[in-house]
């Protein structure tokens, strides 16, 4: 009877620096794996995984004749640390941000920038690329992501090209998501799971333009609790289950703390009866969700519009938030500058029959709609909306410039510019 050396060992850093020249044992940083799977391949529940800087490309594939469906698998309870110079004695020496640590869903890099303007559209996807660059299936609390740039995944019908998550309940920090392009969820998609999320940022995915399907950075669907800390949604594109940043959905909370979303878009086919809205985020179906301290900027919602489809159809509503069945709470939310047929900051589903909507400390600077509801369109539904210390200023629509707001609105100690 023996126990081997790795049996009494326990929290083990395993080392991967894909420019290392020793050993290639994962030991240390002079004899690191020169690859990531090779890290994962030696992991055990409680080990860390510290990755140096640098670009790795998914290998493991989950069917061997597919090159597409290759992709870093995460562990139970391994933790996935990168953002290193390769130089580190303690994990809170690394500065990430100084040291990009990239998973790259473009299997043989030759993906291009073709017009030059610093993104790569889904457009611009050369060859085979990952479907889903990370897969977390069944990952509890004590598993990490943590530190890395996850990007060009690429699935036209699929989900979560980014990271496709199932079935999990994590937490994940300091992340970056560009360039991945889904069906539902370029960035991220997570289903039947409870997610955490904090100093993470959205950049430049798209989620549903060649198909139906929405949610160009994040799409949390069928789900527990989604919980949002210091997290942007910036320059994402959805098509027209909308959220051009976030869409979320038949869930049981939603949280929102400090978050930006600037500059996403949700598109409208004309021919799709009711699409749903929300050029930064829909959220809808969810029991309890909450907005606090956040900032919409620079949204839209756009498709193809002509006057009679108004009476048929909904376009483009919300261009900064389109929020649907559920029960709302939002405090200190700033809605500027953003764009929709209905709604262009906010708008409320004049059609659902169950919203509870409280909102305190709300501004509503120079949005537009090009049909109704400037800043914000509410819905007739009761209880109506509730809305206390909120201001209107420079908005503009043919229709309620500053808002329409539903015959069981309550609005006090409010201001209108």
């Amino acid at each position: 009877f023996s126990i081997s050396a790795r049996a009494l060992q326990t929290d083990t850093i395993i080392y991967v620096d894909h420019a290392a020249v020793g050993a290639n044992n994962g030991t240390s940083w002079t004899n690191a794996f020169t690859s990531l799977q090779s890290g994962l391949d030696a992991a055990d529940p409680g080990d860390e995984i510290w990755v140096a800087e640098g670009t790795y490309i998914p290998t493991a594939r989950t069917v061997i004749s597919d090159a597409t469906s290759a992709t870093f698998t995460m562990l139970p309870g391994v933790g996935l640390y990168g953002g290193f110079a390769g130089t580190e004695t303690q994990r809170e020496q690394r500065v990430w941000e100084a040291h990009p640590t990239i998973l790259s869903g473009d299997l043989y890099q030759d993906d291009v920038d073709g017009d030059g303007n610093g993104v790569i559209n889904y457009t611009e996807v050369v060859g085979l690329n990952a479907a889903n660059v990370v897969w977390a299936e069944e990952i509890t609390a004590t598993a990490r992501l943590d530190g890395f740039t996850i990007r060009l995944g690429y699935s036209i019908n699929g989900a979560g090209s980014g990271l496709h998550m199932v079935s999990s309940d994590a937490a994940f920090r300091n992340l970056i998501f560009e360039f991945n392009h889904a069906g539902y969820g370029g960035g991220i998609a997570a289903y039947h799971s409870n997610l955490t999320l904090e100093n993470v940022s959205f950049l430049n995915n798209t989620g549903g333009l060649q198909a139906t399907g929405g949610g160009g950075g994040l799409w949390f669907d069928s789900s527990g609790n989604l919980n949002l800390n210091d997290v942007d949604f910036v320059g994402n594109e959805a098509g027209i289950w909308g959220g051009g940043g976030l869409h979320a959905r038949y869930s049981n909370t939603v949280s929102l703390v400090n978050g930006l979303f600037r500059d996403n878009i949700a598109h409208f086919n004309h021919n799709i009866m009711a699409p749903l809205g929300g050029g930064g985020a829909y959220v809808g179906y969810c029991n309890f969700f909450t907005f606090t301290d956040t900032q919409f900027e620079d949204n839209q919602t756009i498709g193809v519009l002509v006057a009679e489809e108004f009476t048929k159809k909904e376009f483009g509503s919300g261009g900064g938030l389109y929020v649907d069945h559920g029960h709302y709470e939002a405090r200190g939310i700033t809605f500027v500058r953003n764009t929709a047929a209905i709604g262009g900051g906010m708008a409320v589903n004049q059609y659902a029959d169950w919203i509870i909507l409280s909102m305190q400390d709300m501004k509503f600077i120079e949005n537009e709609a090009y049909y109704r509801g400037g800043g914000m369109h509410t819905a007739d539904s009761t209880p109506g909306p509730n809305m206390d210390r909120a201001i209107f200023t420079g908005n503009r629509s043919p229709l309620g410039g500053a808002a329409i707001l539903g015959a069981y609105t309550t609005i006090n100690h409010s201001q209108f510019i």
